[in-house]
């Protein structure tokens, strides 16, 4: 165990997790004169670039080295940083999601191979549980911050993000390199790309069953729950609680190992999915304001729950000695299946909300149905 790797990774994560403007990001941009169509306008240029770039860079990590590709990207992302802080026109804010969409893909699976390889594989998902607890400590401590010094100056706000991502871009000079980076012809490399590797011991089958409840948690916490809170009446006031103590449940993946262990990687699994239904379900309903906290705190629990678990038995699956292509192509995949729910779910809330709802309990369901299928399999079960 190299756990030098694993602390400095904890440092980065939770540095990282501090983004001191992450509460106001859309209104900084609107204060420096972006309108919000401008605003969709780049976050979609930055999601079809990140899956532009998916693949290529877990072809490049393999072949340089997870170190290197953590350097860099962390370094690449310190400068993002400082382009977002200066930005004040369309084209600065635009070249800050461009540069970070080159990081978010070249870190996508190279933070998780680096702690997966720098540990043993039983401590793999109490690694991952604890570096997501460290970055949304962050987070927690950075919204806090924001609350109290920040509320007035959101420039302020973006130059202390600057300091904590300059820490964290030094912290990963202490890195040190696990596995060596592999001399391979690109056309090997290029193998891991065939569709027929997704299908390889029908692995795709619990890829599509994470990808669909994730997108899901992204829709319900993001996008879904405040339209809910302003029909149940909730005053502003009300709503920036309940978006405190989400921040403070979600630190709950800190034990998702430990249950895991105790219920059973299989059980949970089950679990995870079907309360999430359920509570999509209820929230279709008018509930009272008790309920409705209660079903969106499930959820939120939930998503941090099963982050680390879908991130271990991901790693654990992968057999190739490309370890990043390999994973960098299941990001692609579950990408891919993500727009689409994205794009399904936003067009049945024109409809109504609770549409989307049920739609989003429906999709759960769906993603239940896929890991009871999964763990049906022979491969799966050879495994246990």
């Amino acid at each position: 165990m190299l756990k030098r790797n694993i602390f400095l990774m904890y440092a980065i994560s939770f540095f990282q997790g501090m983004v001191f403007y992450g509460s106001v990001a859309t209104l900084y941009r609107q204060a420096c004169g972006l309108t919000l169509f401008q605003i969709t306008a780049i976050e979609s240029i930055f999601s079809v670039v990140c899956i532009a770039l998916e693949f290529p860079w877990g072809v490049i990590a393999d072949r340089i080295g997870y170190r290197r590709t953590m350097l860099f990207c962390n370094l690449l992302f310190f400068i993002s940083k400082i382009v977002f802080w200066k930005a004040d026109t369309f084209g600065a804010f635009l070249c800050e999601r461009l540069i970070l969409s080159v990081v978010i893909s070249g870190l996508s699976g190279v933070d998780d191979t680096v702690l997966f390889l720098s540990c043993g594989k039983q401590d793999a998902q109490r690694v991952f549980s604890i570096h997501g607890y460290f970055g949304t400590l962050g987070m927690v401590i950075a919204s806090g911050c924001f609350s109290l010094f920040f509320s007035e100056n959101f420039r302020a706000a973006a130059f202390w993000t600057v300091a904590a991502y300059a820490l964290a871009a030094l912290l990963s000079f202490g890195l040190q390199e696990v596995g060596a980076p592999k001399a391979q012809s690109l056309r090997k490399q290029l193998s891991s790309f065939r569709p027929a590797f997704l299908f390889q011991n029908q692995f795709i089958v619990f890829l599509l069953a994470m990808a669909v409840i994730q997108e899901v948690y992204q829709l319900m916490l993001v996008f879904l729950s405040q339209p809910l809170y302003l029909q149940a009446g909730w005053s502003t006031a009300s709503m920036g609680a309940a978006h405190i103590a989400l921040q403070l449940l979600s630190m709950s993946v800190l034990f998702s190992d430990s249950i895991t262990k105790r219920w059973s990687a299989r059980r949970f699994l089950l679990f995870l999915p079907a309360l999430s239904a359920l509570c999509s379900f209820l929230l279709a309903f008018r509930v009272p304001s008790a309920v409705l906290f209660a079903a969106i705190a499930a959820i939120q629990i939930c998503c941090s729950l099963l982050g680390p678990l879908q991130t271990n038995v991901q790693n654990q699956s992968i057999t190739d000695e490309n370890r990043a292509t390999a994973l960098s192509v299941q990001s692609l995949f579950m990408r891919v299946i993500a727009i689409g729910i994205n794009l399904i779910v936003s067009r049945i809330s024109e409809i109504s909300l609770s549409s989307a709802l049920l739609a989003c309990s429906a999709l759960c369901f769906i993603s239940l149905v896929c890991v009871v299928f999964w763990q049906r399999l022979p491969m799966y079960r050879r495994k246990k």
